[in-house]
């Protein structure tokens, strides 16, 4: 694998996870502000990375 797919592929990963981040908080209606720190807070017109959504996912 090239570093380009390599590169493609974690963000195809990362996408993945930010539109289950945000499908999650609409459904639900909450916010993870206690679990996550301050700066990893979900905006809609800011994209969480895949950690951050790793965390609202596992949360």
């Amino acid at each position: 694998m090239t570093k380009r797919e390599k590169e493609l592929r974690e963000k195809e990963t990362e996408v993945r996870f930010v539109q289950l981040a945000k499908m999650m908080t609409s459904k639900n209606k909450f916010y993870l502000g206690e679990k996550l720190t301050e700066d990893m807070e979900i905006f809609p017109d800011r994209p969480v990375g895949a950690k951050t959504a790793m965390v609202i996912y596992l949360g």
